[in-house]
């Protein structure tokens, strides 16, 4: 089974080198969507003093797209409003191939420390045919960032070190809002010291971001998080892949798919929170059976499965859970189940779609990453 996996990573080589040649050929005249506006945003706060929030520059609003990061973001991101955007965004896209390629390698080594050769191929290769790490890096996502964050938290656990992964998860908190969810660790694993560990990296960079920046942007920001949610059927586009999504196509008319199947947005409510609390409960009572390592990558996939902007390159935060359950196999039939959620994830072989397929087809990495979760909560090796 495992020659037959790396026969078809192989395979999926030659196969995502074309897609991914397509992918340059169709953006090298365009701009580097996402980076676009983190870069408009922070050029426009630093120099010329507009927030970025209810932009209507379109340099800053783009094609639909609105800023909703954190403020403290503009700051990571000033240093380079100092080049032309051009030159900016194909430094952030080195930047993120290097954090993509070293991050990756230290944390393989760290989990795995494959001494054949075999085994250093089929990582490099899974890591190259994870097609969402190719679509984050060119659209200029900051997600890269992120898992490279998530690397270092799972070895700070590995290390003893749990309280300084409050101090992590605060830093990704105010980079951007998905990993919140990381708190649920501590409260699953009764962590109080992390917890004020958080909080304290949380209001340090809070107080030095209101220095910094012009009077009245937080409050910007949590007018413009409440516009978002008054606004969600952007979270139920085809790029979207979580239960928050699939509800939504299912429950709620939208601009942006086909009609609802059932016009019902009390349905959706409830289904969505009996989803979200059903997952919680089940790593909770799952707890003693599980490590601190697997209940931490539990969470970060809980971040994809439910949270509303799990969009496609999101798919990067799961990568650490997969990593995790590849290095526990045991058995040919499992190694099948994995090659089965490995697929599914990248199964949008376009690397994204602009438009609605079909509900069941959409949301294929959906389906993947709850099996994925299934195996790890059981512990099926």
């Amino acid at each position: 089974m495992k020659k037959f996996f790396l026969t078809l990573l192989l395979i999926l080589t030659v196969l995502n080198t074309l897609n991914y040649i397509k992918f340059l050929n169709d953006k090298t005249s365009g701009k580097i969507v996402d980076f676009h506006l983190y870069y408009n945003s922070a050029k426009n706060l630093f120099k010329n003093d507009i927030s970025p929030y209810f932009a209507t520059d379109l340099q800053v609003k783009g094609e639909g797209q609105y800023y909703i990061y954190p403020p403290s973001f503009l700051i990571f991101f000033a240093p380079l409003t100092l080049f032309p955007e051009k030159t900016a965004g194909w430094l952030w896209i080195l930047f993120n191939i290097l954090i993509f390629l070293g991050g990756g390698y230290w944390f393989v080594s760290k989990i795995f420390g494959p001494d054949k050769k075999q085994d250093k191929l089929t990582l490099f290769l899974m890591h190259y045919n994870f097609n969402p790490f190719f679509l984050c890096i060119f659209i200029g996502q900051v997600d890269i960032v992120i898992l490279l964050l998530i690397y270092v938290s799972i070895y700070l656990i590995l290390a003893n070190k749990k309280n300084f992964t409050g101090v992590v998860i605060g830093i990704m908190a105010l980079i951007k809002l998905t990993p919140v969810i990381f708190f649920l660790y501590f409260l699953v694993k009764r962590n109080i010291k992390a917890i004020l560990w958080f909080i304290a990296a949380i209001l340090t960079f809070f107080i030095l971001s209101v220095l910094i920046l012009q009077n009245g942007i937080y409050s910007d920001f949590f007018s413009a998080m409440s516009a978002v949610r008054e606004n969600s059927d952007r979270y139920i586009m085809p790029l979207s892949k979580s239960i928050f999504a699939l509800l939504g196509r299912m429950f709620l008319d939208n601009r942006l798919s086909d009609a609802a199947i059932i016009h019902s947005p009390v349905l959706f409510n409830l289904f969505y929170i009996i989803s979200v609390f059903s997952f919680i409960i089940i790593i909770y009572f799952r707890r003693i059976h599980l490590n601190d390592i697997e209940i931490f990558a539990l969470i970060t996939l809980l971040a994809v499965i439910v949270l509303p902007n799990a969009l496609i390159y999101s798919m990067v935060l799961m990568f650490p859970a997969l990593l995790l359950f590849y290095g526990k196999i045991k058995t040919s039939r499992n190694l099948g189940l994995f090659i089965i959620i490995f697929l599914s994830v990248t199964f949008h072989y376009s690397l994204y779609f602009l438009k609605p397929v079909n509900i069941i087809v959409d949301f294929i990495p959906l389906f993947g990453n709850i099996l994925l979760f299934g195996l790890l909560v059981t512990k099926v090796t």
